[in-house]
């Protein structure tokens, strides 16, 4: 996107939200799309259930004994997907609200910088949206994660967007399966064409997780590049 078109873009918000001013979500309450006051009501739990094995609990929602057998180091949760948080994502991913990409992108921030992420240098970052298909991309016009891992990168100087994994399977949709039918749904649907990833922290940005089964086939697709770590970072978790 040219300099010159994402300028004529930027003009062209501030003039709707000068006609239409934004009002929140949730509240109504007129100056954002997500205000401050609904923001705080976010919740989240201080551990959760591993999501490989679903035996054991840890506060990165990744066992110690998953960890080793998985490929995840850990998930670091946002909040839980509650009523507050479905709809706000549910605007943003088929609305076109994407404005919310800002709101959003605070909700992370918040947890990220109490996270074990924090610890890291961020030149040891590199944050890889998860994809969507190319035909899903064209119908909605946008990856949704993408908008919030450029978003969380601007303030990770040094960080950057990793490049070259790709979803290679156009998939049925996840909402209606069980545990063990998502994990088959998406079994070989990711794939990584690009450089090696040695010496390098990847961070898996998802905006919902139930299972965990999408993080775990990312991780699969991106383990034989030899990154260091690979970590999931998920806006909100679902039950």
């Amino acid at each position: 996107m040219s300099k010159a078109f994402s300028f004529l873009r930027y003009l062209g918000d501030l003039f709707l939200d000068f006609i239409f001013p934004p009002h929140c979500l949730i509240c109504g309450y007129l100056g954002d799309w997500f205000c401050d006051t609904c923001r705080q009501q976010l919740t989240k739990d201080p551990v959760y259930d591993c999501l490989v094995c679903v035996g054991q609990q840890h506060q990165d929602a990744i066992c110690d004994a998953c960890q080793v057998t998985s490929g995840l180091a850990g998930v670091v949760i946002a909040c839980n997907y509650d009523r507050l948080i479905q709809r706000v994502i549910h605007s943003f991913k088929y609305k076109d609200a994407r404005v919310l990409q800002f709101a959003l992108t605070e909700v992370f921030w918040q947890v990220f910088v109490q996270s074990s992420l924090a610890r890291l240098s961020p030149e040891q970052l590199i944050i890889f949206p998860v994809p969507l298909h190319p035909h899903k991309q064209t119908q909605r016009g946008y990856n949704q994660c993408e908008l919030l891992a450029r978003q969380l990168i601007e303030r990770l100087p040094g960080s950057y967007l990793g490049q070259g994994l790709i979803r290679q399977l156009d998939t049925s949709s996840q909402m209606q399966l069980t545990r063990q039918e998502r994990l088959y749904n998406l079994e070989g649907a990711f794939a990584y064409t690009g450089q090696s990833l040695a010496g390098r922290t990847v961070v898996l940005l998802d905006d919902v997780c139930t299972t965990g089964s999408t993080l775990l086939e990312c991780s699969r697709a991106l383990l034989p590049a030899q990154p260091d770590q690979i970590w999931g970072l998920v806006l909100a978790h679902g039950r």
